[in-house]
């Protein structure tokens, strides 16, 4: 797999899951991905469409291996990756009133 990189250093992680729930088994694996979802930062914008945002090009890397590497057998992810600017002019409806879009994470400050 080859991965085509920009000189885009910050950017937002999108990731689109299909995955199956027939079995206990599959179910128990959905979960299991959804949780390493959480666990590398990724926040559920809707039920299969989880979201980061990176602010350097190494971090996007690395969750892109952790995700690649977690993907269930049977399972379908598929990861975006689009810019802070893209984002932010995102359009969000629930009912007939629109929404804007997340923010960036402001930077932790430690003294």
């Amino acid at each position: 797999m080859n991965i085509v990189r920009s000189k885009i250093k910050s950017m937002w992680i999108l990731a689109m899951f299909d995955l199956p729930t027939n079995t206990k088994e599959e179910r128990r694996e959905m979960t299991v991905f959804r949780k390493l979802l959480q666990s590398q930062g990724l926040f559920r914008m809707q039920f299969s469409v989880y979201a980061r945002f990176c602010d350097n090009r190494r971090l996007t890397d690395t969750v892109l291996r952790a995700i690649r590497k977690s993907v269930p057998p049977k399972g379908e992810v598929r990861l975006i990756y689009i810019t802070d600017k893209q984002y932010a002019e995102m359009f969000i409806f629930e009912g007939a009133v629109k929404k804007r879009a997340e923010t960036e994470p402001e930077q932790l400050s430690f003294f």
